[in-house]
């Protein structure tokens, strides 16, 4: 992903839920602008919704950079 030009934040989501029968399980994942697949989710699950959007952020921030260096 190292070298991709000019990825701006307004090109990504970042998408937060969790499985219908498992509402102690909540994920992230991220997707770009014209991809219908995530190009990134979370491994593991996270109790709360908050610590899986503060993940989803974290890990986000750290694509940035990886897109933008």
């Amino acid at each position: 992903m190292a070298g991709t030009a000019d990825a701006e934040d307004h090109d990504f989501s970042i998408v937060i839920g969790n499985p219908p029968l498992r509402p102690d399980a909540w994920h992230w994942e991220i997707y770009r602008l014209g991809r219908k697949t995530s190009i990134q989710r979370s491994s593991a699950a996270f109790k709360t919704m908050a610590a899986a959007d503060a993940a989803g952020k974290a890990a986000f921030r750290r694509l940035m950079v990886e897109f933008n260096s």
